[in-house]
């Protein structure tokens, strides 16, 4: 680990040739995902149910575009997967605010996905298309 990020083999390919070559690409470090995770606890936007979307994306786009310009430079999937958390704790958040989707998580994930298919710019990890998923 060094600077966030860690350092191990990974498959990569040739963009000319279209091959596929082990190399040690740096991707997000666990140590680094464990503190967003703690820095995303402390988040008290999300305890509020009088907030709307809109707010708590002015709130919190400027922190997840620095995570995602400064982790995303060189392994985004790893960066995207850990993206899917925010989704599940802006679930958690409209299930506390909205009366129809307190019955089941997945109906607050469908919403959110269809929110994501109209405004898909607003909020920044939407842009990586980090998604919430309906399967």
């Amino acid at each position: 680990d060094f600077l966030g990020y860690t350092f191990k083999p990974r498959e990569a390919q040739n963009s000319k040739r279209k091959e596929t070559f082990t190399n040690f690409l740096p991707a997000v470090s666990q140590k680094a995902m464990t503190a967003m995770n703690g820095k995303m606890k402390g988040w008290s936007i999300l305890r509020c149910s009088d907030a709307t979307l809109q707010d708590i994306a002015g709130q919190i786009n400027p922190i997840l575009q620095g995570w995602i310009n400064y982790y995303g430079r060189f392994y985004r999937t790893k960066l995207r997967n850990f993206m899917h958390i925010v989704n599940v704790k802006l679930a958690k958040w409209a299930r506390s605010k909205y009366k129809h989707l307190r019955s089941s998580e997945m109906k607050a994930i469908r919403w959110l996905h269809g929110i994501s298919r109209a405004n898909p710019g607003l909020l920044s990890h939407w842009r990586l298309n980090a998604v919430p998923t309906v399967n």
